[in-house]
């Protein structure tokens, strides 16, 4: 997650800083084995990228973006997107597809900045909807908030769901393909 691509005067990269600080340190948390497991950072090669958090216990690195997608749906349990620029919707829409398509099981997908993201939210419902080329449940795939408190709570509610599933068998939560 970057917002390395903004000005860094605005409320996106402030809120974003705050959020990435916290999954720094959630990071740190899990990467404590015997307590979390492991936490797995999948970098993208790229100029203007930050660097890895210090406390990923496994760093892989990526010189494209389809390699590391194929890692980030098969591993992640959920998407954050943060205001960004095309490899930040390449990445949203991969996995919105994926998903809508039965390709993988649904994970959550929150975007952070209803400001930033109010125009595209706007326009899939008047275009994409309106067209019938979504449902109204594909939309619903999609959470937006202002608040980085939520957007951690929302992703370990999903991963406290998705060990119960494992844990009782129900689900084998890969790849459906």
């Amino acid at each position: 997650m970057t917002c390395f691509n903004n000005p860094t005067d605005t409320i996106f990269c402030a809120h974003g800083y705050l959020l990435w600080f916290d999954l720094a340190a959630w990071s740190k948390i899990a990467s404590q084995p015997k307590i979390f497991g492991s936490s797995i950072g999948l970098n993208i090669e790229l100029p203007q990228e930050q660097a890895p958090n210090s406390y990923q216990t496994i760093s892989l690195d990526f010189r494209y973006f389809f390699v590391r997608k194929v890692m980030f749906v098969r591993y992640s349990i959920g998407y954050v997107g943060m205001p960004g620029g095309f490899g930040t919707l390449d990445e949203l829409f991969e996995s919105l597809t994926l998903m809508q398509t039965n390709k993988i099981y649904p994970m959550p997908v929150i975007l952070f900045g209803s400001q930033f993201w109010g125009g595209l939210i706007d326009w899939i419902k008047t275009t994409l909807i309106e067209f019938e080329t979504i449902s109204q449940e594909d939309l619903d795939l999609i959470k937006i908030t202002d608040d980085p408190q939520e957007v951690l709570e929302i992703m370990l509610e999903h991963r406290q769901w998705k060990h119960k599933q494992r844990e009782q068998g129900k689900a084998h939560y890969d790849l459906i393909i």
